[in-house]
């Protein structure tokens, strides 16, 4: 299982901010259709089995955030693309691995974390935030199964479509709503534990935030045209399999 950032710079365009995805399964729809449609040649290399993703990440900070003014300024765990998505959001990004936000959270040195609700309770964070800020357009997390491509073309025809027939039941059975299943668990136990507040933001509000991460979307778009990369028609893709599965599941 791949999650490794930089061996597949196309597919990073199903990670970036500015899409909205209802839940996981939507999110991994999005991603296994895409990239399918997509078949760019950083995956050509090697068979790739099954791609799922995480779904939407959340904002679980310990004071409110209604808006960009409350989040200006705000200390908030993040790390990698999540950094950049913070900071041009007017946070102040803290790195840090998951396994040290509690202690950071409990003594202040940050004020919350932008991660999938399953660390809520996984992690214990939900003992200590208050609010969650509902961002289903900023963080999306994929993970990728592949399988050597001499080792997979070993495989008889009959064999290969019997894995992929396999494959394809337990994405739709098990994988593409693995995170939601989890999530559920975490954000309910949060609620009962800590008594956490649910912030929807406003329609507007929400078209602030992904107004002030689109540059992240169009920097992309340059970085993979001066790689011969096809941004822009990911992108494209990416809204167009969006749309049609957040209506399938909402």
């Amino acid at each position: 299982m791949l999650n490794n950032r930089g061996r597949f710079p196309l597919l990073e365009s199903f990670e970036l901010p500015g899409v909205i995805y209802n839940n996981s399964k939507v999110a991994s729809k999005v991603a296994w259709e895409g990239i399918q449609l997509l078949n760019p040649r950083e995956v050509q290399d090697s068979k790739l089995m099954m791609v799922f993703a995480t779904g939407p990440c959340h904002l679980f900070t310990i004071r409110p955030v209604r808006n960009l003014f409350d989040l200006k300024g705000m200390e908030i765990r993040g790390t990698g693309l999540n950094a950049r998505i913070l900071k041009s959001l007017g946070a102040v990004p803290i790195s840090m691995p998951q396994s040290d936000t509690y202690e950071a959270l409990l003594s202040g040195v940050v004020k919350g974390n932008l991660s999938p609700p399953e660390v809520l309770k996984e992690w214990n964070q939900g003992e200590l935030v208050e609010y969650l800020t509902y961002t289903p357009f900023l963080y999306n997390t994929l993970f990728f199964f592949n399988i050597n491509l001499d080792i997979w073309n070993s495989f008889s025809p009959e064999l290969q479509e019997i894995i992929m027939e396999v494959n394809e039941k337990i994405f739709e059975e098990v994988v593409m709503d693995l995170w939601d299943k989890q999530n559920e668990i975490a954000l309910q136990w949060a609620i009962e534990k800590n008594e956490i507040e649910i912030i929807s933001l406003s329609d507007e509000e929400l078209n602030k935030w992904i107004e002030q991460v689109k540059p992240i979307q169009e920097d992309f778009i340059q970085e993979m045209k001066s790689k011969n990369l096809p941004g822009q028609e990911a992108l494209q893709v990416i809204n167009e399999l969006s749309n049609k599965y957040n209506q399938q599941y909402k």
